[in-house]
């Protein structure tokens, strides 16, 4: 429009920070404690079920026969990572092919979308997970 100025509108995305599991840790004031999520016979090696643990979205896997638990969202755009794939004990993004450890929760390989290199800010939080009596425990 004639006269007018144009603004321009820069969007800012907060940055999510994400740490990795503490054991023994507290979180606000609540002592972290194992919670059953799954039978373990639900659990087939390499597969990446959704599971929830005092309201917080994970996601369970097994491979080569021992549980890893990580949150369920993408540290860098927030996508389902159980929509991914597994590469060994590292999980790979769909959307864009970050690729985290699931026993550190360290960026392995940072994100790229089409022709589009990206850099990773924020590791995958990783949580203890163990299998007993039948049952698969995360610690949260």
């Amino acid at each position: 429009m004639e006269g007018e100025e144009h603004k321009a509108w820069r969007v800012i995305l907060p940055r999510l920070v994400v740490a990795r599991h503490d054991p023994g840790r507290t979180e606000k004031g609540i002592a972290m404690e194992f919670v059953k999520v799954a039978s373990a016979s639900d659990i087939a090696d390499g597969a990446l079920v959704p599971v929830e643990a005092k309201g917080v979205k994970l996601l369970v896997t097994k491979v080569g026969g021992t549980f890893y638990a990580a949150q369920r969202k993408c540290p860098h755009l927030g996508f389902n990572l159980c929509r991914g794939k597994l590469e060994g004990r590292s999980v790979v993004c769909a959307l864009h092919k970050a690729k985290f450890d699931l026993t550190t929760g360290k960026i392995e390989r940072d994100p790229k979308f089409l022709f589009i290199d990206m850099k990773a800010r924020n590791e995958l939080a990783v949580y203890p997970a163990k299998e007993e009596d039948g049952a698969v425990w995360v610690e949260i």
